[in-house]
């Protein structure tokens, strides 16, 4: 009979745990790559060239990212997406090295979520 009714809170509550296991959200991050002058301004707050990477995760997983120039505020609240003549007028305005495709670092595109497989 304990055999029996252990089984059956088993049950339950693997049942509980597993509706509670299917986790999905969105992240997103910044990462500034150029420093701008200090008269570029968008709604009175400085803002420099950087890259936004937003990941798409389902059990942890990464399933979908996206990673695009932005414009990011120095305190990184703001973000302004850039499109290709936008990155080309700043290339030609300040001077500035931007990669064709825009790439995060290691570190926050992984975020060190490294996991450690063993049997």
């Amino acid at each position: 009979m304990k055999k029996v009714l252990f089984f059956i809170v088993l049950l339950f509550t693997v049942s509980a745990v597993s509706s509670c296991i299917f986790v999905s959200g969105t992240e997103s991050r910044v990462e500034t790559k150029e420093e701008l002058p200090e008269a570029v301004m968008i709604n009175g707050r400085h803002v420099n060239v950087g890259v936004m990477h937003e990941r798409l995760s389902m059990f942890w997983i990464p399933v979908r990212s996206t990673t695009e120039y932005a414009l990011i505020s120095d305190d990184g609240r703001n973000v302004y997406p850039l499109n290709k003549s936008s990155i080309r007028y700043l290339k030609e305005q300040y001077n500035i090295d931007i990669d064709p495709v825009p790439c995060v670092s290691f570190w926050n595109k992984i975020g060190g979520k490294l996991i450690r497989i063993s049997k």
